[in-house]
């Protein structure tokens, strides 16, 4: 079987083979395979569980749970199963990409109008990382636009592509995925000191959730005070900005994607209380949440809206999670 890892694409192409947006219950089974394509799994309603298997390099199986707001990637011909661990159902987007050459895949004679370097792309993104090396995979937590990058993605795929525009489109829409994947990488590994690439890892995973210096500096290991002096030093920001970043990061995502009210954005990304969301929102992004769907909304013509209201496509948009009904 052809394939090749992810860092060693070359002047390849990719190919979106298989892609969706669907719910899986407690009774869906699947069997332990792999395949020649690269593949991300995203949580975007509750979590779920992947066993991975290390066929010939003497490894156990490993079990990874992927937390709602997280994306696990697959290097190509990486042994891996989904298991959904209980009754809930769980609402997934996948991708799986072929790497071929450009005149394998070239829809409407895209790579002559947009030749995409996928080597200069992942070399230049800092990607090369992304395949997990030995382990195969990479698990990571959406502190940029990973979800909607996703959505476009499949929306732009589902449906044959006849004409140039929407070839173009679609290719853009694969390069703009691995770029949002890029920040979310940089948000963990950011730093040469481990500590700083700790406190990256602990604000990443829990920045949805009423957080302190206290717990970062335990979660790391150091003095809280040292801890925020060096982390002021080497990314230019504080840890405070830092949380504050991410939360606003996760809640353009919403107000792009969700009908949810401002109020409840903010209860969702880790703010405390709408004011507070709005003071964070106008000083970083230079206007309010309400504003900022406003003019996205109006500048936004979306022909594809219908798969998003319908419940009998795999495309429709989740329900609320039980623990954000809660909120």
């Amino acid at each position: 079987m052809n394939y090749c890892p992810f860092d060693e694409i070359k002047n390849l192409t990719l190919e979106p083979i298989s892609f969706y947006f669907k719910a899986f219950d407690y009774d869906f089974r699947m069997g332990m395979h792999h395949h020649p394509y690269f593949e991300i799994m995203y949580a975007s309603q509750d979590s779920f569980d992947v066993y991975i298997h290390y066929e010939n390099k003497n490894l156990p199986t490993k079990k990874v749970t992927v937390q709602q707001g997280q994306f696990i990637f697959f290097d190509a011909m990486t042994y891996h199963r989904l298991v959904i661990p209980d009754t809930r159902p769980r609402m997934i987007y996948n991708v799986e990409l072929d790497a071929k050459s450009p005149n394998e895949y070239n829809p409407c004679n895209v790579n002559a109008a947009m030749p995409v370097d996928y080597s200069a792309v992942i070399r230049g993104c800092n990607l090369e990382r992304l395949g997990g090396g030995t382990a195969g995979f990479t698990l990571l937590t959406d502190t940029a636009q990973v979800e909607y990058a996703l959505k476009n993605l499949i929306t732009l795929h589902k449906e044959p592509i006849h004409t140039l525009d929407r070839a173009l489109a679609a290719q853009y829409s694969i390069v703009n995925l691995l770029v949002e994947i890029s920040s979310c990488m940089q948000t963990v590994s950011f730093g040469a000191l481990p500590y700083i690439k700790k406190a990256n890892e602990y604000i990443a995973n829990n920045y949805t959730k009423k957080i302190s210096l206290g717990d970062i500096s335990d979660y790391v290991g150091i003095n809280k005070s040292y801890l925020q002096r060096q982390y002021k030093k080497y990314t230019g920001s504080t840890i405070l900005n830092a949380i504050n970043t991410m939360r606003i990061k996760r809640a353009v995502y919403h107000l792009k994607a969700s009908p949810y009210p401002v109020k409840k954005i903010a209860e969702l990304v880790g703010f405390s209380s709408k004011q507070q969301i709005e003071y964070e929102f106008q000083k970083l992004m230079g206007t309010t949440p309400s504003e900022y769907r406003k003019k996205y909304e109006n500048a936004t013509v979306d022909h594809h809206a219908e798969i998003y209201r319908s419940s009998s496509t795999p495309f429709s948009l989740p329900s609320p999670t039980a623990e954000e009904g809660k909120k």
